[in-house]
């Protein structure tokens, strides 16, 4: 059943629009029209239309906005306008009401307050998917509509059984779905609603639609501590990626979804970049003041059991050798499970870490270690990788 706050907000967006074409409609002074040619048909038609609402979208006396909508329709059948004023003075939701929107419809779809009424009705008898099919015409008119109609759907999404039905919409990819995705991920939004309206649409079984709002979300939800839907997002643009242990452990993919491929920090304490080497790429962190921070981490789904994290570290040529490190922490407690410091010469470097029942997400963080003389460091990091040990 569609909530009755629903119905207030799809009333709410017909007297909003229904105003506005009012308005525009008065400034064409069809009255002064009429004068000159009383007999004009559109002319009649715009003035059932402007006598039909006063100043705050309501209502009139019905009988002189129907007087002008008959006049019009006898001099010309054609005019949709005429058809939805009759509709909308006749008795709500009766067959009449229905029948004369619907003529006003086939008689052109662009016509923005018949298919709001529409909608209107469609929700009184909770047809979820008959408004839906009036809100995706509207939207297909204009993007001038957006701003009245994605707060009602944004809202109405929040009820299970309308979510599932714009889902259905929303994987037929209507052209507007692009520009509803973005208002949704910057509407605040619930997680699990976002969610379930992006794992609709990833039922088409192609590359996914949209891919950089799903994976700009997926990286708010993991930044917020949202891991779960996090990596449900994640799962959804980047399938094959999602179940490895670790990713781009050698650094030499571009690109990616920070924070589950690697999110670089710059911050000022550290120059962070990867850099080409031989035949590859290698992370080069450089401390112009020795300061020790972070230069890179990425989020990780390991299940529990032990694992044996390793890297290759080392100098940079013609720089003062600095000291890189690896860490291990549980994502939701910040509990540590693992710090491997390093020495200030090429070599691999390892250590075992256990992960406990508890810790589904953990941080894999690489960085620097400060300089006890405060002087210029640098070092390099490659060949990230982990390996389960003991099945």
């Amino acid at each position: 059943m569609i909530g009755l706050w629903l119905v207030v907000l799809i009333g709410s967006a017909v007297a909003v629009v229904c105003s506005g074409v009012a308005a525009g409609l008065r400034n064409r002074r069809p009255a002064i029209a009429l004068q000159f040619a009383p007999g004009d048909a559109r002319a009649l038609s715009r003035m059932a239309d402007t006598s039909l609402l006063v100043e705050d979208g309501q209502l009139r006396d019905p009988s002189e906005p129907r007087r002008y909508a008959r006049a019009a329709l006898a001099r010309d059948a054609t005019l949709p306008a005429s058809w939805r004023v009759l509709g909308l003075t006749a008795p709500d939701g009766s067959a009449l009401s229905v029948k004369l929107l619907e003529t006003a419809e086939r008689l052109s779809r662009r016509d923005a307050p018949t298919q709001l009424a529409l909608i209107e009705l469609a929700v009184g008898r909770g047809d979820i998917l008959g408004a839906l099919a009036h809100y995706d015409i509207l939207l297909r008119i204009s993007s001038a509509y957006d701003a009245v109609l994605f707060p009602v759907l944004v809202g109405a999404s929040t009820e299970p059984q309308i979510r599932q039905v714009l889902g259905q919409q929303l994987l037929r990819a209507p052209m507007w779905r692009r520009r509803f995705l973005a208002y949704m991920v910057n509407a605040a939004t619930p997680y699990p609603v976002q969610a379930d309206l992006f794992s609709a649409i990833a039922k088409g079984g192609k590359a996914f639609p949209d891919s950089d709002i799903v994976a700009s979300q997926a990286t708010n939800s993991a930044l917020g501590g949202n891991y779960a839907i996090a990596r449900h997002l994640y799962g959804l643009v980047a399938p094959g990626e999602v179940t490895q242990r670790l990713r781009n452990g050698g650094f030499d993919k571009d690109g990616g979804v920070p924070p589950f491929d690697w999110q670089y920090d710059s911050d000022g304490a550290l120059t962070v970049a990867v850099a080409s080497f031989g035949p590859g790429r290698r992370l080069e962190i450089i401390s112009e003041r020795g300061d020790g921070a972070r230069a890179a981490r990425q989020l990780l789904f390991l299940a529990p059991g032990r694992y044996r994290l390793a890297a290759q570290v080392g100098a940079i040529e013609g720089e003062p050798a600095g000291r890189p490190y690896m860490t291990m922490t549980c994502a939701d407690a910040g509990t540590p499970l693992l710090t491997v410091d390093t020495q200030p010469k090429a070599r691999r470097v390892a250590g075992m870490v256990s992960v406990p029942n508890g810790c589904a997400v953990q941080w894999l963080e690489l960085g620097m270690r400060q300089d006890p003389n405060g002087a210029r460091a640098a070092a390099w990091v490659d060949g990230v990788a982990i390996d389960r040990v003991g099945g």
